[in-house]
Protein backbone atom coordinates (compact mmCIF):
# COMPACT_ATOMS: atom_id res chain seq x y z
CA UNK A 1 0.00 0.00 0.00
CA UNK A 2 2.68 2.70 0.89
CA UNK A 3 4.64 2.17 -2.41
CA UNK A 4 1.28 2.85 -4.57
CA UNK A 5 1.08 5.88 -2.29
CA UNK A 6 5.10 7.69 -2.76
CA UNK A 7 4.13 7.86 -6.13
CA UNK A 8 1.02 10.00 -5.65
CA UNK A 9 2.86 11.96 -3.00
CA UNK A 10 5.88 12.78 -4.82
CA UNK A 11 3.88 14.22 -7.69
CA UNK A 12 1.60 15.96 -5.47
CA UNK A 13 5.12 17.46 -3.68
CA UNK A 14 6.78 18.26 -6.99
CA UNK A 15 3.86 20.65 -8.61
CA UNK A 16 3.77 22.30 -5.03
CA UNK A 17 7.63 23.16 -5.52
CA UNK A 18 6.89 24.19 -8.83
CA UNK A 19 4.21 26.64 -7.72
CA UNK A 20 1.31 24.49 -8.72
CA UNK A 21 -1.69 22.95 -7.29
CA UNK A 22 -2.55 19.15 -7.80
CA UNK A 23 -4.92 18.39 -9.87
CA UNK A 24 -8.37 18.57 -7.96
CA UNK A 25 -10.04 15.15 -7.87
CA UNK A 26 -13.59 14.53 -10.03
CA UNK A 27 -16.42 13.45 -8.94
CA UNK A 28 -18.66 11.30 -11.24
CA UNK A 29 -21.08 13.81 -11.49
CA UNK A 30 -17.88 15.84 -13.37
CA UNK A 31 -17.04 12.79 -15.56
CA UNK A 32 -18.47 13.06 -19.24
CA UNK A 33 -21.53 11.09 -19.46
CA UNK A 34 -20.32 7.68 -21.50
CA UNK A 35 -22.10 7.98 -24.83
CA UNK A 36 -22.77 4.63 -27.26
CA UNK A 37 -19.49 4.43 -29.75
CA UNK A 38 -20.05 5.10 -33.51
CA UNK A 39 -22.50 2.71 -35.30
CA UNK A 40 -24.30 1.03 -32.05
CA UNK A 41 -27.73 1.92 -32.30
CA UNK A 42 -28.87 -1.74 -30.72
CA UNK A 43 -28.65 -3.02 -27.78
CA UNK A 44 -24.98 -3.53 -26.21
CA UNK A 45 -24.05 -6.97 -26.12
CA UNK A 46 -22.55 -8.54 -23.15
CA UNK A 47 -18.80 -8.91 -25.11
CA UNK A 48 -19.11 -5.06 -25.32
CA UNK A 49 -19.39 -4.72 -21.66
CA UNK A 50 -16.28 -6.88 -20.97
CA UNK A 51 -14.24 -5.42 -23.42
CA UNK A 52 -15.24 -1.91 -21.46
CA UNK A 53 -14.38 -3.67 -18.19
CA UNK A 54 -10.97 -4.70 -19.20
CA UNK A 55 -9.55 -1.67 -21.04
CA UNK A 56 -10.93 -0.26 -17.46
CA UNK A 57 -8.77 -2.35 -15.79
CA UNK A 58 -5.63 -1.92 -17.77
CA UNK A 59 -6.27 2.06 -17.61
CA UNK A 60 -6.28 1.70 -14.10
CA UNK A 61 -3.36 -0.18 -13.46
CA UNK A 62 -1.00 0.73 -16.22
CA UNK A 63 -1.31 -2.83 -17.85
CA UNK A 64 0.25 -2.05 -21.17
CA UNK A 65 -0.82 0.98 -21.49
CA UNK A 66 -0.38 4.33 -20.09
CA UNK A 67 -2.31 4.57 -16.19
CA UNK A 68 -5.21 6.83 -16.42
CA UNK A 69 -7.57 6.48 -13.51
CA UNK A 70 -10.12 9.33 -14.91
CA UNK A 71 -10.33 7.28 -18.20
CA UNK A 72 -11.22 3.71 -15.96
CA UNK A 73 -13.40 5.21 -14.14
CA UNK A 74 -15.41 6.59 -17.27
CA UNK A 75 -15.36 3.09 -18.54
CA UNK A 76 -15.96 1.21 -15.49
CA UNK A 77 -18.91 3.51 -14.94
CA UNK A 78 -20.32 2.75 -18.94
CA UNK A 79 -20.23 -1.33 -17.93
CA UNK A 80 -21.56 -0.62 -14.38
CA UNK A 81 -24.85 1.13 -16.27
CA UNK A 82 -24.98 -2.14 -18.29
CA UNK A 83 -25.10 -4.54 -15.03
CA UNK A 84 -21.06 -5.69 -15.18
CA UNK A 85 -20.40 -6.37 -11.81
CA UNK A 86 -17.35 -6.50 -11.99
CA UNK A 87 -17.24 -3.21 -13.03
CA UNK A 88 -19.08 -2.00 -10.29
CA UNK A 89 -17.20 -3.29 -7.36
CA UNK A 90 -14.39 -1.70 -9.22
CA UNK A 91 -15.56 1.36 -9.69
CA UNK A 92 -17.37 1.31 -5.93
CA UNK A 93 -13.46 0.18 -4.94
CA UNK A 94 -12.05 3.46 -6.58
CA UNK A 95 -14.73 5.79 -5.04
CA UNK A 96 -13.97 4.17 -1.73
CA UNK A 97 -10.32 4.77 -2.00
CA UNK A 98 -10.26 8.24 -3.77
CA UNK A 99 -8.57 6.74 -6.80
CA UNK A 100 -8.33 9.32 -9.40
CA UNK A 101 -11.73 9.85 -8.50
CA UNK A 102 -13.40 12.08 -5.22
CA UNK A 103 -13.94 10.00 -2.88
CA UNK A 104 -17.90 9.21 -2.22
CA UNK A 105 -18.90 6.46 -0.12
CA UNK A 106 -22.57 6.54 -0.61
CA UNK A 107 -21.52 6.24 -3.91
CA UNK A 108 -19.45 3.54 -3.64
CA UNK A 109 -22.23 2.29 -1.78
CA UNK A 110 -24.54 2.22 -4.34
CA UNK A 111 -22.29 0.50 -6.57
CA UNK A 112 -20.87 -2.66 -3.78
CA UNK A 113 -24.72 -3.38 -3.51
CA UNK A 114 -25.36 -3.78 -7.52
CA UNK A 115 -22.28 -5.75 -7.06
CA UNK A 116 -23.59 -7.63 -4.54
CA UNK A 117 -26.98 -8.33 -5.31
CA UNK A 118 -25.38 -10.35 -8.21
CA UNK A 119 -23.94 -12.11 -5.70
CA UNK A 120 -20.54 -10.55 -5.65
CA UNK A 121 -19.40 -11.80 -1.83
CA UNK A 122 -17.04 -9.55 -1.71
CA UNK A 123 -18.94 -6.68 -2.65
CA UNK A 124 -21.27 -7.67 -0.12
CA UNK A 125 -18.27 -7.47 2.65
CA UNK A 126 -18.06 -3.84 1.67
CA UNK A 127 -21.21 -2.83 1.24
CA UNK A 128 -21.47 -4.09 4.91
CA UNK A 129 -18.54 -2.16 5.89
CA UNK A 130 -19.61 0.67 4.57
CA UNK A 131 -22.72 0.62 6.85
CA UNK A 132 -24.88 -1.77 4.75
CA UNK A 133 -27.59 0.51 2.86
CA UNK A 134 -27.10 2.95 0.47
CA UNK A 135 -28.17 6.37 1.17
CA UNK A 136 -29.48 9.06 -1.02
CA UNK A 137 -29.97 8.55 -5.08
CA UNK A 138 -27.70 6.21 -6.99
CA UNK A 139 -24.72 7.45 -8.77
CA UNK A 140 -24.96 8.52 -12.32
CA UNK A 141 -23.46 5.83 -13.49
CA UNK A 142 -26.41 3.35 -12.25
CA UNK A 143 -28.55 5.45 -14.05
CA UNK A 144 -29.57 5.43 -18.24
CA UNK A 145 -27.76 7.01 -20.28
CA UNK A 146 -29.97 10.29 -21.19
CA UNK A 147 -29.12 9.35 -25.07
CA UNK A 148 -30.87 5.66 -24.46
CA UNK A 149 -34.41 5.73 -26.01
CA UNK A 150 -37.41 5.94 -23.68
CA UNK A 151 -38.66 2.59 -22.71
CA UNK A 152 -41.71 1.49 -24.59
CA UNK A 153 -44.82 1.15 -22.02
CA UNK A 154 -47.33 -1.54 -23.98
CA UNK A 155 -50.78 0.35 -24.23
CA UNK A 156 -53.42 -1.21 -21.99
CA UNK A 157 -55.66 -3.74 -23.47
CA UNK A 158 -59.20 -2.67 -25.23
CA UNK A 159 -62.49 -3.84 -23.99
Amino acid sequence: MRSLLLPLFFTASAAMAQGLSPAPALTLEQLPRPTMPPGERGPVVPAQVERWREEARALEYGDGVKRDEVAAAKLYCRAARYGDAEAQYSLGWMLTNARGIQRNDAEAAHMFAAAAEQGMSQAQNMLDTLGGTPLGDPPPCLRPPETDPAPVVPAPPMR
